[in-house]
């Protein structure tokens, strides 16, 4: 991120070379100019964004389409995005020690949200992780398996390695992520009664619901990133 050090000596580097006061003048009307907007972005509020869904749930696949796309790539910088992908499943401790979970649309969603579950520990950068779960969550090509679908969004990411990713899914590991997500699902008050949930700064508004569905990025601005560039 620029800071003011790096901005000022920049900018005023070239004060030397000016050999009239009018120059001078412009020159330090610049620099105001340019620190007031570095001074904006870095002073610009910041929003928790908690976003709980289900890998094959046609609603959350909508949601990712027409309503996370456009909100991340516009405000993304400002947001600390969370991403669940648990939603109304549920699950049983095997004798193993290790979780079998029931999904609302299948076995294929399970194995979805494991996956999801796995890329979620091993990538630690909002903008990859966002990235690769966006493509997940809007790949809609009939002719590709799931299976292809998920390795295809995997491959493209340098930081993650797909027989990792399917190592991790079949193995208790991927269970007890995805068992921990379910945890904090299911403790969310009020309870998640549809996905995607989407809460803003941990707290659910219910006059927010519709907006968080169909108009999420209007939202943010209007009620809680009001003071930044990209919401005037």
């Amino acid at each position: 991120m620029t800071n003011y050090k790096d901005t000022v000596n920049l900018l005023t580097s070239g004060f030397t070379s000016r050999n009239n006061n009018n120059g001078i003048m412009q020159h330090i009307g610049t620099v105001v100019l340019t620190l007031a907007l570095v001074s904006q972005a870095q002073g610009a509020s910041k929003a928790k964004l908690g976003l709980y869904y289900e890998s094959l749930c046609p609603d959350s696949q909508d949601f990712f389409q027409d309503q996370f796309i456009r909100t991340y790539e516009s405000l993304g910088q400002y947001l600390d995005v969370y991403f669940n992908p648990f939603g109304h499943a549920t699950y049983t401790q095997t004798s193993e020690g290790g979780w079998t979970f029931e999904c609302q649309h299948g076995p294929n969603e399970c194995y979805g949200n494991l996956i999801q579950a796995c890329i979620l520990d091993r990538v630690q950068d909002q903008d990859i992780r966002s990235e690769v779960i966006t493509c997940i969550m809007t790949s809609t090509d009939q002719s590709t398996s799931w299976e292809e679908t998920n390795k295809k969004c995997i491959d493209v990411v340098p930081e993650l390695d797909y027989n990792d990713i399917i190592g991790c899914q079949s193995s208790t590991e991927g269970e007890n992520l995805l068992k921990n997500m379910g945890e904090i699902t299911l403790s969310m008050e009020p309870p998640v009664s549809w996905v995607p949930w989407v809460i803003i700064n941990e707290v659910y508004v219910e006059d927010d619901f519709d907006a968080t569905q169909y108009q999420l990025k209007e939202l943010l601005c209007e009620k809680y990133l009001s003071d930044v560039p990209e919401c005037q």
